[in-house]
């Protein structure tokens, strides 16, 4: 079972009934099918002596550690691998595991834990086993970007294996299907997509499980979202760090939140919470604090609302605005993607420039506006065609190219200013028949120290 939303992952499994436990006495009621009949209570599990207990733990590669937890009498232990608790305390247990990762420099793999039993009575000189299973999750490992005009399938995902240097690899995964201009992941892997037509549901979930192979998805989720007939109705999206989806809105001039529970299931969504007075929003993303951030191309800057403030609707002014001048240009910069670093420090794209600027953390504090000189603005040259933007696990960037192409910035390229005479050339340039134009970019799981919801530790 899935939770979207959920701060970490945990599986629940089925209950031992009383009669299947050893040592655990039934009450009035109980029988060998269940605990109590029909809506009667847990029996007793005696504690006072001790038992073995054993955890064993599969599927996970040499040097990936487990996530399990085991509550019991005694309070709670951690468990990294199998083991054998020789001296538990009897009474009742609880087993929970979590999603782990194993390193790649550009995307890890993440392992999803299914546990045999949930909930255990040891009694007193009694041996029990709970089997934690790891398999992994589908959609991990990947790159994922949405695909325009031209190539093979709306979605495209290319594994780390095939990123670590330029070539022209076939995409791994390419998925058909309703999904249009971005895509987001929740933290167990599932990936959200904007419908590519106004025919299409606003939303739409793609299970992880669905993600490992290429051809027709379907999605398990669609939410239509009421209130808007414009075009173009949605941009951009990004999760905040409670599991709410915000969207935006260009000619809406807005961005509006879906609460977590409203897209846990099917069906038309009234946003719970509106912010205006833009006037073209496009790129939105979250900082370690919960601010929301903005990128607004018309009014060429990029704004912060505080997370306090987006628990209502309002039009008010941000709480704060940073206007980017180049050094290299002369010009403004027109923000429209947007992507934090490992420093906090902001990143955006000027699609009519070809270049990316930076903003320092330093620059994003406060309150009013705010017009700077970025120390780094970068131009990538014909190989760019810039749309959104995303950091893998080395500290590349990764952004779209020209018809065909994906290229990435290295980690010691986003420290040099370069200009449209002298563009800086991508360090790896991956060229797939598979891809028409790149647009959106989103990578699962997404580094640790990144401000991004489906980042995993």
């Amino acid at each position: 079972m899935r939770f979207v939303g959920s701060s970490r992952l945990f599986l629940v499994i089925s209950l031992f009934t009383c009669g299947a436990l050893s040592g655990c006495e039934c009450s009035d009621g109980d029988t060998e099918d269940g605990v109590g009949g029909e809506g009667g209570e847990t029996a007793a599990c005696e504690e006072g002596g001790t038992g073995t207990l054993e955890i064993v733990v599969s599927g996970l590669p040499a040097g990936v550690s487990a996530d399990v937890k085991v509550a019991g009498p005694g309070g709670e232990r951690a468990a990294t691998g199998s083991e054998t608790i020789g001296d538990a305390a009897t009474g009742e247990y609880d087993v929970t595991a979590a999603i782990v990762s194993s390193p790649d420099p550009i995307v890890r793999t993440a392992y999803e834990p299914t546990v045999d039993t949930e909930k255990l009575c040891l009694a007193d000189g009694s041996s029990e086993r709970v089997t934690v299973t790891y398999a992994p999750i589908p959609s991990s490992n990947k790159l994922w970007t949405t695909n325009g005009s031209g190539g093979n399938g709306a979605v495209l995902g290319f594994a780390s294996a095939v990123l670590g240097a330029t070539g022209d690899p076939a995409a791994s995964v390419a998925a058909t299907g309703g999904a249009g201009k971005d895509v987001a992941f929740d933290k167990d892997g599932n990936m959200w997509a904007m419908g590519a037509t106004l025919g299409d549901p606003t939303l739409l979930r793609y299970p992880a499980a669905s993600l490992g192979t290429s051809g027709p998805k379907e999605a398990d989720i669609e939410i239509l979202v009421t209130g808007s007939g414009c075009i173009p109705a949605s941009a951009g999206m990004a999760f905040d760090p409670q599991g709410n989806l915000w969207v935006t809105s260009p000619c809406d001039q807005a961005v509006y939140r879906l609460a977590a529970a409203d897209i846990a299931s099917s069906g038309e969504r009234t946003p719970s919470v509106t912010i205006g007075g833009l006037d073209s929003p496009r790129g939105i993303a979250f900082d370690h604090d919960g601010a929301m951030w903005v990128a607004d191309p018309a009014r060429l800057y990029v704004a912060r609302y505080d997370a306090a403030r987006l628990g209502a609707s309002s039009s008010d002014a941000p709480d704060r605005t940073v206007t980017s001048e180049t050094t290299t240009m002369g010009a403004f910069f027109g923000p429209a993607w947007i992507a934090f670093d490992e420093n906090g420090d902001l990143w955006a794209n000027d699609f009519g420039a070809n270049a990316i600027f930076r903003i320092p953390a330093s620059d994003l504090g406060g309150a009013g506006d705010a017009t700077i000189s970025p120390p780094v603005s970068i131009t990538i040259g014909v190989t760019g065609l810039l749309e959104s933007m995303a950091f893998d696990e080395s500290g590349g960037l990764w952004l779209a190219g020209s018809q065909g192409k994906l290229i990435r910035l290295a980690q010691d390229q986003l420290d040099e200013s370069s200009g449209g005479g002298d563009p800086t050339t991508p360090a790896t340039v991956i060229t797939s028949a598979d891809i028409g134009y790149a647009q959106n970019f989103a990578l699962y799981p997404a580094p640790a120290a990144l401000p991004l919801f489906h980042a995993l530790p």
